[in-house]
């Protein structure tokens, strides 16, 4: 009896090494691995401002979202991020019951930022935001960064951002 406990153990310890997966076939986040150029085809920011008016909390809150994407993202090995092309922004902004709403034309020509990855936390900062890279695959990835700050007035801000990336 006793073999056959030890026999059914080591036929388990071989099932659940056979089963585990395979790490090398995972695209892990790194330097190596985003050096290259990408397409923008996503851009959503949210910005909501909180001031107190006579003891009353006031919110603005203003919805920035992209579309017509022709924006290329080149993160070159150097950690200069170069940024060429334009895209539409429609910004909505919302206080109270009123709401307003206009659109713009981004226009970004050759601009360059630095770059650095931190693979440990899966993030990576652009110039001082600090973003955390999700969906990180051969074909592209996602950023997503969240900011709280009050101002020297007293007013609080809340930022999230997100942007997706293409190959």
């Amino acid at each position: 009896m006793k073999s056959f406990k030890l026999f059914m153990a080591a036929v388990f310890a071989v099932v659940l090494v056979g089963c585990s997966s395979d790490d090398s076939d995972r695209y892990e986040y790194s330097k190596a691995n985003l050096t290259g150029s990408y397409d923008l085809v996503y851009f959503k920011e949210v910005v909501k401002e909180t001031v107190q008016v006579s003891g009353f909390d006031v919110v603005t809150t203003t919805t920035p979202v992209g579309d017509t994407f022709s924006v290329e993202y080149v993160f070159g090995s150097d950690n200069i991020l170069t940024v060429n092309g334009n895209f539409r922004v429609l910004r909505t902004k919302k206080q109270g019951d009123q709401t307003t709403e206009e659109s713009e034309i981004i226009i970004i020509d050759n601009e360059k930022i630095g770059y650095t990855v931190n693979e440990a936390t899966s993030e990576l900062s652009l110039e001082n935001l600090t973003y955390k890279v999700g969906n990180f695959s051969p074909g592209g990835f996602t950023l997503k960064s969240s900011l709280k700050t009050t101002t020297s007035d007293g007013t609080e801000i809340e930022q999230t951002q997100e942007l997706r990336f293409t190959k």
